[in-house]
């Protein structure tokens, strides 16, 4: 469907649809104004890549468009307004990015996101011909995780969840689907987790690439050759043995983690 829009956003013309047609728009995002001020006491910019690693343009925009977009995430009036602006006859509406929230500790995890269920769940009861829901789980925990789940089947009747990609766990090996392991690598903008296969070559054995490694070791180049190592959390003593976690020339740093390679 084709509009023509004056500059101020005002509908002038729209392409007439065929009869019985129906526009949805399966990506937008909800934010709950109490969830916010329930994390925010808990909240540090290294927590979150998006924050800790914006330069000061960026954060200057970001605080610009948060200020413009917030009231569009959280007014259910303004959300209904520019649907049938644009012509949207119904949308799928999940949690802002910003409110994942998987750094949180687990209890507090999993009272966000019952938090923003049920805000989810309140705007579909108010408009049920206009939205359809999608949940958030607390993917730092997942037996917590497991049980957000079925209340969002059983209970909201809520078709699907909205998941990060970016939430797995490299130590613990936690996060990824069966047969996938959890790395963390280098972006230009910052740190983050994939699940990917597993690799054969044993800790301690060479390797060119973290995926030719087992589940749980990262390839690291130590000056020599680059070996298999187990990761760790640095400041935490989990490695075996006499062995010592050791932070990387260029530190990598996800979700307030920083991550490291027993050596």
């Amino acid at each position: 469907m084709n509009d023509s829009v004056r500059g101020g956003g005002e509908t002038v013309e729209r392409r007439r649809r065929p009869e019985g047609a129906v526009t949805i728009d399966i990506h937008c995002h909800v934010g709950s104004t109490d969830a916010d001020q329930l994390a925010r006491p808990f909240f540090s910019s290294e927590k979150d890549p998006f924050v800790h690693f914006a330069g000061p343009a960026s954060a200057a925009y970001n605080e610009r468009h948060f200020a413009d977009i917030v009231p569009k995430l959280t007014v259910v009036q303004e959300r209904l307004a520019d649907m049938d602006r644009m012509g949207i006859d119904i949308q799928a509406i999940s949690v802002a990015p910003p409110q994942y929230y998987y750094w949180a500790e687990p209890d507090l995890g999993q009272k966000l996101a019952r938090m923003q269920n049920d805000n989810i769940a309140s705007v579909v009861a108010e408009h049920p011909d206009r939205f359809v829901g999608l949940g958030t789980v607390p993917l730092q925990d997942v037996s917590a995780a497991l049980d957000e789940l079925e209340r969002i089947a059983h209970d909201l009747r809520f078709p699907g969840i909205e998941i990060c990609t970016n939430a797995c766990d490299p130590v613990a090996q936690t996060g990824c689907a069966n047969g996938l392991h959890c790395i963390g690598f280098s972006m230009t903008d910052g740190d983050a987790t994939d699940c990917t296969p597993p690799g054969n070559r044993q800790t301690d054995q060479t390797c060119s690439d973290t995926n030719e490694c087992i589940a749980g070791d990262i390839c690291v180049n130590t000056g020599t050759n680059s070996f298999c190592l187990e990761y760790c959390e640095v400041g935490i003593d989990t490695c075996a043995g006499s062995l010592i976690c050791q932070g990387f020339t260029d530190p990598m740093l996800i979700g307030g983690t920083e991550y490291g390679a027993c050596n």
